[in-house]
């Protein structure tokens, strides 16, 4: 660590013994309130009912950060030694076990919007998936119902066909619009 000295005598012995102990500030570390320059939520404070306000744009999530000095060449605001203690919209609460500048470093996102509908390749999709399903429920009718291939791994392998089955048949319910825009019912059906 450099020591900055006296300006007029240019003495280092007099604030040598000035440094802090670093066991001592693991233990007990600088809390400090800093107040936000454009007040917002962040997406990662869960509230109740949390995602039937979530906005994909704005703050994703805050941080605490210390200036490290040694961090590569010139520096860098380092996470590592703080703590978020509270957040809200207008001020954070961080502790850093380390002196020096501190800040909250804030992750943005922007609102994109895709357009990669094409119209071949969901026939090809939805031509891929009809067959498998189709294949799958053949094989497993053909494994219930025909005595001679009835064992053990035919059993597992007809659960197996069905479980997958009915995945796929989820996977393409989820790709209706409506299923995609309410998001209750999209965790619901990403949960089953």
């Amino acid at each position: 660590m450099s020591i900055n000295p006296d300006t007029i005598t240019f003495n280092h012995e007099e604030i040598a013994h000035c440094l802090p102990d670093k066991e001592y500030m693991k233990d007990n570390p600088v809390r400090a309130t800093l107040y936000h320059k454009t007040p917002g939520w962040a997406r990662i404070v869960r509230r109740l009912f949390w995602h039937t306000d979530m906005k994909r744009e704005g703050i994703e999530v805050r941080q605490c950060a210390w200036w490290n000095e040694g961090f590569g060449y010139n520096g860098a605001w380092d996470p590592s030694r703080c703590t978020l203690v509270k957040t809200d919209d207008v001020k954070t609460t961080c502790e850093c076990s380390e002196f020096g500048a501190m800040a909250v470093v804030i992750e943005m996102s922007e609102k994109f919007s895709v357009n990669d509908k094409c119209f071949i390749e969901e026939i090809i999709k939805y031509i891929g998936i009809g067959v498998s399903c189709l294949l799958l429920i053949v094989y497993s009718i053909i494994s219930m119902t025909n005595k001679h291939v009835w064992d053990m791994f035919h059993v597992v392998r007809t659960h197996c066909c069905i479980t997958w089955v009915t995945g796929i048949c989820l996977h393409v319910v989820t790709d209706l619009s409506s299923i995609r825009k309410d998001s209750h019912i999209n965790l619901l059906i990403g949960t089953v």
